[in-house]
Formats: structure tokens, C-alpha cells, sequence
């Protein structure tokens, strides 16, 4: 297994795993032009096995000085084998090479347990976590 940076022709794949990681789920499933609009503020980390994409974290940077989880989605079968993690520890270090960012963000949808735990226990940089609403 390996990080990947994933572009817009990743696109595909990208749509694909957030489909399959929440089927279970009711929450709005990413697009490609979302992918697009996204890499131009920000980046998309991949792990791969064998050029298949097993889980991916999407960051938008906000400014110099703060980044936002827009996703973390995982393949169902490699869930709770800690990619999630993996990919998250990446990016703190990618925010640490960077020397700049003070602070990441995300939006945790409520009752997501697995998500609070995922972000409480791998930051080093504030995290503000905010309720998730769907209309």
C-alpha cells in the first residue's frame, strides 16, 4: 500500500469509493465537478494496493494558515484497518511541512462515533468539529 496524490482524473475512482464506502449512509455522495472545484483550493491524499484505490481524505485549504476535511471515505472491506488513520497522520505531517497551518476543520455528522474517535485521537493541530446538518 501506498500514498497517492490524486488529481482530476482520478475523478472516477474518487466518485466510485464514496459511493461504495457510503451506502449505508444518507449523505450527499461527491461529484466531479466537486473533485475539480476542490483540487484547485486543495488536494486529494489516496492510499492504493496494486493501482486500486482503498481509501482517500479530501483537504481544502482555506487560507495560509487553515485546512478543512471536506471527506474521508474508505472501501467497506477496509474499513476499521485503520487507512483512515493512515491518511490522517499524513496530513498533519504534510500541515507541519507546510510550517504554516494552525488549524484544521472538519464537520462530523452526529452520532458519527467512529469519526470523533478518528479525529480526537491524531490531533496535534486544533480540530474544530462542527455539528453536520442534511436538509
Amino acid at each position: 500500500m501506498q500514498f497517492v496524490q490524486l488529481s482530476a482524473k482520478d475523478a472516477d475512482s474518487i466518485v466510485e469509493l464514496e459511493k461504495l464506502a457510503y451506502v449505508n449512509y444518507d449523505v450527499p455522495q461527491i461529484t466531479k465537478n466537486q473533485i475539480e472545484n476542490l483540487l484547485s483550493n486543495g488536494f486529494i491524499l489516496g492510499i492504493e494496493d496494486k493501482r486500486k484505490l482503498l481509501s482517500c481524505i479530501q483537504i481544502f485549504e482555506e487560507n495560509n494558515t487553515a485546512w478543512s476535511v471536506w471527506g474521508i471515505a474508505t472501501l467497506p472491506g477496509m474499513q476499521g484497518k485503520g487507512l483512515a488513520d493512515k491518511l490522517l497522520k499524513r496530513v498533519i505531517e504534510l500541515a507541519k511541512e507546510k510550517g504554516t497551518i494552525k488549524k484544521i476543520t472538519t464537520t462530523i455528522r452526529p452520532g458519527n462515533e467512529r469519526s470523533l474517535k478518528l479525529f480526537s485521537a491524531n490531533l496535534e493541530i486544533p480540530l474544530f468539529c462542527d455539528s453536520w446538518l442534511h436538509t
